[in-house]
């Protein structure tokens, strides 16, 4: 019985997870803006737009990377 109920719902509910986190994501002009008031002069800042192989889109990813200090 449960299974009758639970297994045609999964999907909806796999499919409202993804339609949310979705939403909650960042555009790059939001990590710009972000960026832009933070104060973390030892840090350099990376956003990029990597594909994965086999994915038909790109995903967007911030990096901060120590500077290394001038000799």
């Amino acid at each position: 019985m449960l299974l009758t109920y639970a297994l045609p719902v999964l999907p909806l509910l796999i499919a409202w997870d993804g339609a949310v986190s979705n939403a909650r994501t960042y555009t790059e002009e939001d990590l710009r803006e972000l960026l832009a008031g933070l104060e973390a002069p030892d840090y350099r800042w990376e956003i990029t737009r990597p594909r994965a192989p086999g994915a038909p889109a790109t995903m967007l990813t911030l990096v901060g990377l120590p500077r290394r200090p001038e000799a």
